[in-house]
């Protein structure tokens, strides 16, 4: 049956299932990279650059000073070479610290206090629910979230004369409301839904 998510508890939208949490995540911990680079990539549609071959992409060990993964990041971003994707990635991560590898709340990190503060492209948010209207308000989210659908109705990527298309439906979208089933219905009565071609890859992400 479905389950119902109280935004005050901190769950709301995707953000808040266990299953996307905990799919982004390490085995035994958070990652703030891999979330948010499941946002920029799943969300907004954006490609995260592989980092050089060369490059210790470790996170530092808690340490006396260190106690948090937003301590342990920071530490981390001092290496410019790490710095420039990181800081595409982590200021959204670091928005789900409080659920932990297997996204349970939590209210600290090896005992010291969760700051789930970051920002999205200029967006500040404090909690995972701000997080949530920060990327359903951000412009990349409705023209991602229209590509990603029918490209899974589809089962096939669009073809460039078809991009108009898609225009279309996200402007179809925007006066429904941002309502799933009316899209769903307007894509089916479109001419890409009656079109075969090249089959849908999943966009390899960068390790």
């Amino acid at each position: 049956g479905s389950v119902k998510l109280d935004p005050a508890n901190g769950r709301v939208g995707l953000l808040g299932h266990a299953a996307f949490l905990n799919q982004h995540a390490h085995a035994v911990s958070s990652s703030a990279t891999l979330r948010g680079k499941a946002v920029r990539n799943i969300l907004l549609c954006q490609l995260i650059p592989a980092p050089p071959v060369d490059v210790d992409t470790s996170i530092p060990e808690p340490s006396g000073e260190t106690l948090t993964l937003r301590d342990r990041v920071a530490e981390h971003l001092t290496n410019p070479s790490c710095a420039g994707c990181h800081q595409l990635t982590d200021p959204i991560g670091l928005g789900l610290e409080n659920f932990d590898a297997i996204g349970r709340w939590r209210d600290t990190d090896n005992g010291a206090d969760i700051d789930p503060s970051g920002s999205l492209d200029g967006i500040e948010f404090t909690n995972p629910v701000e997080l949530a209207e920060a990327i359903r308000n951000h412009p990349a989210f409705v023209p991602c979230m229209v590509k990603t659908l029918s490209r899974y109705a589809t089962g096939r990527v669009e073809t460039y004369q078809e991009s108009a298309w898609l225009n279309e439906l996200v402007e179809r979208f925007n006066l429904h409301g941002y309502r799933i089933k009316p899209l769903v219905l307007e894509l089916i009565m479109s001419p890409m839904f009656r079109e075969a071609g090249q089959p849908a890859q999943h966009e390899e992400e960068p390790s």
